[in-house]
């Protein structure tokens, strides 16, 4: 079985061609999960949120329904 990860509710800002677009609220996230670990790349922006300390993360090839 394929290691598969769905994520509803999220926001964030979709790339398209190097940019970012437009805000977005309420997608589902879909994709193999092993792949979206592989393809993370984190950007320079480590932030303190809520407990936890984290980069923004661009996650190559996913798939956004819901836009």
């Amino acid at each position: 079985m394929e290691p598969r990860a769905i994520i509803a509710g999220r926001i964030g800002l979709p790339i398209e061609n190097g940019e970012l677009t437009y805000p977005v609220s309420e997608v589902t996230i879909a994709g193999n999960l092993k792949d979206m670990f592989g393809n993370m790349t984190p950007a320079d922006d480590l932030t303190f949120r809520r407990g936890v300390k984290a980069p923004t993360v661009l996650v190559e090839g996913m798939t956004l329904a819901g836009l």
